[in-house]
């Protein structure tokens, strides 16, 4: 069986600095440094930030001013992308697909610090708010900036359903592509480092009653796209994406991905049985799963916790990883307890490096 959909390019920016390479060669290294997020509101989580970019010059423009740090992310992710399929050029991306067959769908836990910035000087200065931060406090405005700039009108969505949003993005993405409403879909994560961030996260782990985990920013965006159009076009896949699974699990963690399984297996039987590798957090059981016997791919060990981000950055984790074979098929997953659950199930064409 073949997946219809593929995954034709990545692009990342992480701790460790610009692009999938550094990603995945810090990935193999060590740990990233994490540090306490400077103005913090609260005693911790510690974050590990992006090195510092040049964004003027990578977006190749100065009109950056007032871009947010979570848009300045989407947007260079964007870009990378782009220059990665060799499309940076608007007119040869429009060339292969119109503007209007284009879609961006992103995880995020959205532009928490520019709402923030907007709602205190409301409260302190409410008749002097500045017009010009305002369109910062949309949810969707630092995906939109990114579609704006490359032109990208089919649509542009952002999904802000907690931790499994930047994984549940794969479905969205894969179900505007199998409608024939979309031929080319940018997929994927983005979270920054700020004051409003690091409570967010101290809140939530509070709210649990654990400690609050270190945390990593940044983005990553995948190109998905039809397995046709993609040999059309000349474009090497990564992987072929079957299909992503979700629910919201009231109870265990362990439960709600169960239902996605169960998901996954009404529509593809007996494939599952022949998944080699799961990416899955270390305090979740596979065995429960039924995946005891699959490897297992443990990202938070080695990189903190990434929110949104897990997602896709399991996703190049694995396509890097030697030990899974070209043809083996993976799973990723994700779930929290009360929290939304999703699964994806994918195939490894190539290593996504040497």
């Amino acid at each position: 069986m073949h997946a219809e959909l593929v995954i034709t390019g990545a692009a990342a920016l992480s701790p460790y600095g610009l692009g999938v390479e550094a990603l995945i060669e810090g990935l193999r290294a060590a740990p990233p440094a994490y540090a306490p997020v400077d103005g913090a509101l609260c005693d911790g989580p510690a974050v590990a930030r992006v090195p510092d970019y040049d964004a003027r010059e990578l977006l190749a423009t100065r009109s950056v001013a007032n871009f947010d740090r979570l848009t300045l992310h989407v947007c260079a992710a964007a870009t990378q992308l782009h220059q990665r399929m060799g499309l940076a050029d608007t007119a040869a991306r429009q060339a292969q697909v119109p503007d209007e067959r284009v879609s961006l769908v992103l995880g995020s836990s959205g532009p928490l610090q520019s709402v923030l910035a907007f709602d205190l000087q409301a409260i302190e200065e409410p008749r002097y708010v500045q017009p010009s931060i305002y369109p910062n406090v949309v949810f969707n405005v630092p995906a939109s900036y990114a579609a704006i700039r490359h032109t990208i009108r089919g649509s542009c969505i952002t999904l802000t359903d907690g931790d499994a949003s930047g994984l549940i993005a794969f479905s969205v993405a894969a179900a505007q592509l199998e409608s024939g409403r979309i031929d080319l879909a940018l997929v994927g994560a983005a979270e920054e480092a700020t004051p409003a961030y690091a409570l967010y996260r101290h809140s939530l782990a509070h709210q649990a009653g654990v400690p609050a985990q270190p945390q990593v920013e940044g983005a990553a965006l995948l190109a998905l796209e039809t397995a046709g159009q993609a040999q059309r076009h000349g474009r090497a896949t990564l992987a072929g994406v079957f299909g992503c699974a979700h629910v919201y699990a009231p109870g265990r963690a362990e439960q709600g991905l169960a239902a996605c399984l169960d998901k996954l297996r009404r529509r593809f039987g007996t494939l599952l049985d022949e998944v080699g590798t799961v990416a899955l957090a270390p305090e979740l059981d596979a065995a429960a799963l039924g995946l005891g016997d699959c490897r297992r791919l443990a990202l938070a060990p080695r990189l903190g916790a990434s929110g949104t981000l897990y997602g896709a950055f399991a996703v190049l984790d694995a396509l890097a990883d030697t030990r899974v074979a070209p043809g083996e098929l993976m799973l990723v997953l994700q779930g929290g307890d009360h929290a939304p659950c999703a699964a994806l199930l994918l195939q490894k064409h190539q290593g996504l490096m040497a």
